[in-house]
């Protein structure tokens, strides 16, 4: 057999055991990948439930909603109802008392859902090594009071100031731009009066 044989019958070999080694390859690659995105699913559904237990996930996210309505809420009395007619606050903390009742039907029926696009989002987002640190630290007692402390931190002095100076001055915007969008909202029905 010449050298030219050789070279032949030797790329011949590499071909046939890539042919065959590539699919093998691939398929632990996938079954790595699935197995890898089980794993971190796991981990993220372990994360989730040490930090948000199931029987309190509705009153934690209904907690956190209700102290920024509540902010939201101020913000409207000082800046778009400061100068109202008489009754005025009172129609309207009426009408929102019965959208806050709506809201958290809402939220009942699609906290499940959140709570596992959540638990998806962080096995995306994070490597299993991050998401088993992060495990460790939300099983601590200080991850886990970490975890579970924003309504306290939403209801904190210095947040509250804060975050309603930062409300006050979008109402603030939002009412000073209020005529704007009138404008441009007649200027439509202007224009499709005009044009039929």
């Amino acid at each position: 057999m010449g050298i030219k044989h050789l070279v032949s019958a030797g790329i011949a070999v590499l071909l046939a055991v890539s042919a065959t080694a590539a699919p093998a390859f691939a398929q632990e690659s996938v079954q790595a990948d699935t197995d890898n995105q089980t794993q971190r699913l796991a981990l993220a559904r372990q994360i989730i439930d040490t930090s948000y237990p199931e029987d309190v996930r509705f009153d934690l996210f209904n907690d956190v909603g209700q102290q920024m309505n509540a902010q939201a809420m101020e913000a409207v009395r000082t800046t778009l109802f400061s100068d109202a007619q008489p009754g005025a606050i009172e129609v309207f903390e009426a009408w929102q008392k019965e959208v806050v009742q709506e809201e958290e039907a809402v939220l009942r029926r699609h906290i499940a859902a959140i709570m596992e696009a959540w638990t998806q989002a962080y096995a995306s987002e994070f490597t299993a090594a991050e998401l088993r640190d992060i495990l460790a630290f939300v099983q601590t007692p200080s991850g886990l009071r970490f975890m579970n402390s924003q309504q306290d931190v939403l209801q904190n002095p210095v947040f509250v100031s804060a975050n309603q100076a930062y409300h006050n001055d979008i109402m603030t915007i939002t009412r000073d731009r209020m005529p704007d969008l009138n404008k441009a909202f007649a200027d439509l029905g202007d224009g499709q009066s005009s044009s039929k």
